[in-house]
């Protein structure tokens, strides 16, 4: 189970990567109010759920390879005496020219 303080850890890290304002390791760690080593530990997770993060050495940031969209999403439900989160995380790849035909865009309207 994830916890609300990690899901809101996961929503800001993905805010900024997309402002291109999540700088180095130390800096995004920082940023975050979290040790470097658990910056890593939610980046990797990120990763093996399909998130492609990588670092921009030029840059000095971490970035997006592509234009993906992070879902996140949630649903409390009452257990006797315990509060269950559900979780649900994915990325859709939003790319003009996705690499997976499964991560198709949706058509647009």
């Amino acid at each position: 189970m994830i916890s609300r303080s990690s899901f809101q850890k996961l929503e800001r890290i993905d805010q900024l990567i997309r402002l291109k304002s999540a700088g180095t390791s130390n800096a995004f760690a920082q940023k975050l109010g979290i040790s470097r080593a658990t910056l890593f530990n939610y980046v990797g997770f990120l990763k093996e759920l399909g998130g492609p993060i990588k670092y921009n050495r030029t840059a000095k940031t971490y970035e997006y390879e592509y234009p993906v969209i992070l879902n996140l999403g949630y649903c409390c439900k009452p257990i006797v005496g315990v509060e269950q989160i559900e979780v649900q995380i994915d990325f859709k790849n939003y790319s003009k020219t996705p690499t997976d035909p499964a991560q198709t865009p949706p058509p647009k309207y």
